[in-house]
């Protein structure tokens, strides 16, 4: 965990009148007061409890039960205090959760089986309830949970420290955020008992000046400083670059005024940009560049040169045709395997240099606290050409809901709300949009809304390729224990099919899997260091799923993508080709020959049966037949010389997965083709 400079002033709390104070903690000593409880049927753990610099931390992963019965429990460990007679009071604690599972509070607990609670959830994927987190007030009755009161909220709690208030009186119960009300409802099933303080999955919980008053009495929000201070020496890394612009970004550990140099020639160096003063963080912006252009550059901490001479080029116009890019996710482990996958990546990029690097989460693959030894220093040579486009994934929130993932990055901010967490570019002929899968994404939410007016965009809608990038897939044959995320395929695939979505990128399983649904290919790139998940399941529309460490490389020349998952040894895991219909102006449209015409087929979509009509204006040899996305073929329906006229042939989709097939009529050199869905 990366050392962080924190400064808590108690000078947060709100009377209404005198309260008695019958318990107060502020962990100075040791655990003699508490009493320790790991729930039952316990998966990893056990409860790692322990007083250090003066809060008590829990630092285990430890959870109830297997999915789904997980995602209704939400037990972990907890730690229960003072007296089982207490019957109205107030439970104030400041926490603080470094990762972005469940936290919270008891009272008027009983015994391990019967309590209430206030949980706090970020993590919207084990929520239970689809693509939210949650705040709920429960009673659990007999070890059975019941909620009594719930929110579904983007953040069920802020990052870095917090304040949390339960207050009992009589059969009211309310739970106060940071001083502000949050949940409210009544019940008379237990009428005193013991507090404590609880967790859910949550490998990084903290817990601070807990006090209990006979009246209410709610800490408002602490006034707390979290930085997060520069350790160790980072070399300079290429980001956000556009047409026009650039950035590039180093971190050292003594303050200096760094500067760039930059020129379109080896060692002439036109244009230089100082930073305002000494600092850690360094952050330059190149502005008037020129488009799809080679900038050599030289960056210097003071007078002393920190990184001689390295190049990279900026964005391609959107006339351009021509791009190449990596698809990388879960790599960020600093191990053997993650630079094994790392070499291979820059022999690829060697041999036929690329743009750019799209990754699908889990940069950080532990507390996502500090991204140096996992990130900057094992992609170190490659960052210094070309900018990695990243994605959130769920172990990039873990430490205070992703700020240091935020702190490291510079990524497009072009969302309402101006974060890097969620954002769109476009790269020469191709629209990219990178989603945030670890906050609410449901249909009427901000980032719903985000998505689907970037799919409706100008850039999108005038590109030839469209590709989206994000963590959680929504749907996987590898790991027993998880499926897919509910939400994409509820939510956000009707929105991908709608718009002409072509691939989407996704990580979170560890393992390489691709498959088809309506038009859009889907592809797991989660191979890149992580460890390995098993098999588990079928889906008819994933053609192909290998458990094996590899990345994928994208090429793309005008209307044909080459795709390409290759493993630790250069071979093949995966290629395919995708090939787009050229766009036709009206003007040559109608000077195109008029003697074949090929209809839409009908019914489309269809399963399994439809007719493909065709027209001939003479008797000519033709050929039709079927193939799939990746071009083979599938089927031949014609292939003979046929009269003049109007011709009907059906094809039977039985034994194909759903997706798209394409279909050509070749007659007299002449090439037409059409497009259609099967949907089973």
């Amino acid at each position: 965990m990366k050392n962080m400079s924190m400064f808590l002033v108690l000078a947060f709390f709100s009377w209404e009148g005198y309260a008695q104070v019958l318990f107060q903690e502020s962990f100075q000593t040791d655990l003699s007061a508490w009493e320790i409880v790991d729930d039952p049927e316990p998966r990893s753990g056990p409860g790692n409890w322990n007083i250090v610099a003066g809060e008590l931390r829990q630092t285990s992963n430890i959870w109830s039960y297997d999915p789904p019965a997980e995602f209704i429990y939400h037990l972990g460990s907890h730690a229960v205090a003072g007296d089982s007679t207490w019957t109205d009071y107030t439970l104030n604690a400041i926490l603080r959760s470094t990762d972005n599972d469940g936290i919270g509070l008891i009272f008027r607990y009983q015994d391990p089986q019967n309590y209430y609670r206030v949980l706090l959830m970020n993590d919207a994927g084990n929520s239970g309830s689809v693509g939210s987190a949650i705040q709920r007030i429960q009673k659990f009755e007999n070890g059975e949970p019941r909620t009594l009161a719930q929110n579904l909220v983007q953040d069920a709690y802020p990052s870095g420290y917090f304040a949390l208030t339960a207050d009992v009186q009589g059969d009211s119960i309310k739970a106060y955020l940071n001083g502000n009300l949050i949940l409210e409802t009544e019940d008379t099933t237990y009428t005193k008992g013991q507090i404590g303080v609880l967790v859910y999955a949550n490998s990084g919980a903290r817990f601070d000046s807990i006090q209990v008053t006979s009246d209410l009495e709610v800490y408002q929000e602490p006034v707390i400083e979290i930085s997060y201070p520069v350790t160790q020496d980072r070399m300079p890394y290429i980001q956000n670059p556009t047409t026009n612009s650039a950035e590039i970004a180093w971190r050292s550990v003594q303050p200096h005024t760094g500067t760039v140099e930059i020129g379109i020639e080896k060692g002439v160096y036109q244009q230089m940009v100082t930073e305002p003063g000494a600092t850690q963080k360094h952050h330059v912006v190149l502005e008037g560049l020129e488009p799809d252009t080679r900038y050599f550059y030289r960056v210097k901490n003071g007078d002393d040169v920190l990184l001689e001479e390295e190049s990279f080029k900026t964005a391609k116009p959107e006339s351009e045709t021509q791009l190449s890019f990596f698809v990388l996710g879960d790599s960020g482990v600093d191990n053997d395997i993650q630079r094994q996958v790392r070499d291979r990546m820059m022999a690829s990029h060697n041999a036929d240099a690329l743009d750019f690097l799209i990754h699908v989460g889990d940069v950080h693959q532990g507390d996502g606290s500090t991204y140096d030894a996992i990130y900057f220093d094992v992609y170190e040579q490659l960052i210094r050409q070309m900018n990695f486009y990243l994605s959130i994934g769920n172990h990039d929130t873990y430490t205070d809901n992703a700020a240091p993932y935020l702190d490291d990055f510079y990524l497009p901010t072009n969302n309402p709300d101006s974060t890097e967490r969620y954002y769109s570019f476009r790269w020469a002929n191709s629209f990219f949009l990178s989603i945030d899968s670890n906050i609410d994404m449901r249909k009427g939410s901000p980032q719903y809304r985000f998505i689907e007016e970037q799919l409706t965009s100008t850039q999108s809608k005038s590109a030839t390729w469209r590709f989206v990038f994000f963590h959680h897939p929504p749907y996987c044959e590898f790991w027993p224990a998880w499926d897919g995320d509910e939400v994409v395929r509820q939510d956000l695939m009707p929105l991908f099919e709608e718009h002409e979505v072509d691939i989407v990128f996704n990580g979170h399983t560890h393992a390489y899997e691709k498959g088809a649904l309506n038009g859009v290919t889907y592809v797991i790139s989660g191979g890149g260091g992580g460890s390995l998940d098993a098999f588990a399941r079928d889906f008819e529309h994933i053609t192909i799923s290998e458990g094996v460490y590899h990345f994928s490389r994208v090429d793309i020349d005008d209307d044909e993508l080459v795709f390409e998952a290759i493993d630790l040894d250069g071979n093949l895991v995966d290629q395919f080709t995708l090939q787009k219909a050229p766009l036709v102006s009206r003007e040559e449209e109608s000077a195109k020959p008029t003697g074949i015409q090929l209809l839409q087929n009908y019914p489309n979509p269809f399963n399994p049966l439809t007719s493909i009509e065709f027209r001939l204006q003479e008797a000519q040899d033709i050929e039709v037949r079927v193939f799939d996305v990746n071009g083979r073929v599938i089927s031949t329906l014609v292939n003979q010389r046929m009269t003049a006229g109007s011709h009907t042939v059906q094809f039977d989709g039985s034994g194909l997965a759903s997706g798209v097939y394409l279909v050509k009529l070749t007659a007299g050199g002449i090439e037409q083709h059409i497009e259609m869905t099967l949907l089973k």
